[in-house]
């Protein structure tokens, strides 16, 4: 048996924080606005109270540290395949079936599709991706990066079909995709697409 499990889910957090770069700004500010009155405190004594109250003003307009910028959130998903437990070695005599033989797993393919996020009551909250294309023949088919969720909330479960549906099953439909080739069902078969070679 051979168990596929997806290892991390990270959905980072915007964290909101005040570099040096903007105490040195504030600090800026206030030395130019101090150097204003004192400029104008030895020219015109009479309108220090309207200058003193300008530079308090600028000061508490110009002290609010810039925002950092946004970084839209992100969910990486990483596939792991386990064999007898253990994580899966290829190409090696390693595995026995129920019936006593050794095996090896030399080839592993598989799509997923309709990637989504949902909330506890398997409410679809964010759709990630539609289709996605895994094979131990390429490493960085392991990796499933989505680099931005628009919709931010509480997400509790990934949920995601393995293999395609009716709809979506169709020969020929996926001419243009890397596993094409290598999924496709022979129409005189049935057609459409395997949705998993092992």
């Amino acid at each position: 048996m051979i168990k596929i499990n997806l290892i991390s889910i990270n959905l980072s957090e915007r964290i909101r924080y005040f570099s040096i770069d903007d105490i040195y700004d504030d600090l800026k500010v206030s030395f130019y606005v101090l150097l204003l009155i004192i400029i104008f405190k030895t020219t015109e004594m009479k309108n220090i109270k309207y200058l003193t109250i300008l530079s308090i003003g600028l000061i508490l307009l110009t002290s609010c540290p810039t925002p950092p910028p946004t970084i839209p959130d992100s969910v990486n998903i990483r596939f792991v395949h386990y064999a007898d437990g253990n994580t899966l070695i290829e190409d090696t005599l390693l595995y026995t079936n129920d019936a006593g033989q050794l095996y090896s797993v030399q080839n592993l393919d598989y799509i997923i599709t309709d990637i989504n996020l949902t909330d506890e009551e398997g409410t679809v909250l964010q759709e990630l991706r539609d289709i996605h294309y895994v094979t131990i023949s390429n490493p960085s088919s392991l990796n499933l990066s989505i680099s931005s969720i628009l919709n931010r909330g509480e997400y509790k479960n990934i949920e995601f079909t393995f293999g395609l549906d009716s709809t979506k099953n169709i020969s020929n439909l996926y001419v243009n995709e890397e596993f094409h080739t290598r999924m496709f069902w022979p129409e005189m078969m049935g057609g459409g697409y395997h949705y998993m070679k092992i």
